[in-house]
């Protein structure tokens, strides 16, 4: 189960730049930043800053057969928070299509993962609110990774 609470960093800003370098340690994180974009989108949801850093479940797709059909199974399996990108190259299995470039990334052609944590700056200007699953972690293990971040 997910649980949230709220954390007051000292210093937005630097907490955010440390999140950066501290994600970057784990095996899979996604930060979306809207550079605090404002409402200039009818619908807009409104949100400043999520970022999703390691992994409690993933799908990497690099088999090229049915990669839509393994992340709708993903999806309706984990029910949850997910995170992830879809490659360009995907569009090779809607049409009949080849790339002939060379792929010097390497990147699968698709990766969606379920975060450990969650830090959203959506709900408060001031204030992150980090979800955690508490299988995994206590309320003191996350106020802790706060606090070393």
């Amino acid at each position: 189960m997910r649980s949230f609470i709220k954390f007051l960093p000292v210093n937005r800003n630097e907490f955010v730049s440390r999140l950066f370098i501290w994600a970057a340690k784990k095996s899979a994180f996604c930060i979306l930043n809207t550079d605090e974009f404002k409402n200039q989108i009818p619908g807009y949801s409104g949100f400043k800053f999520i970022a999703g850093i390691g992994a409690f479940s993933e799908l990497k797709g690099n088999s090229g057969d049915n990669e839509f059909a393994n992340l709708e199974n993903y999806i309706k399996r984990d029910n949850g928070f997910l995170m992830g990108f879809l490659n360009y190259d995907l569009k090779n299995q809607t049409e009949k299509l080849v790339s002939k470039n060379t792929d010097q990334l390497e990147m699968p052609l698709l990766h969606f993962f379920e975060p450990e944590l969650i830090f959203d700056f959506s709900v408060d200007e001031e204030q992150i609110e980090v979800g955690y699953f508490t299988e995994k972690y206590s309320e003191e293990d996350i106020q802790s990774v706060c606090r070393s971040i």
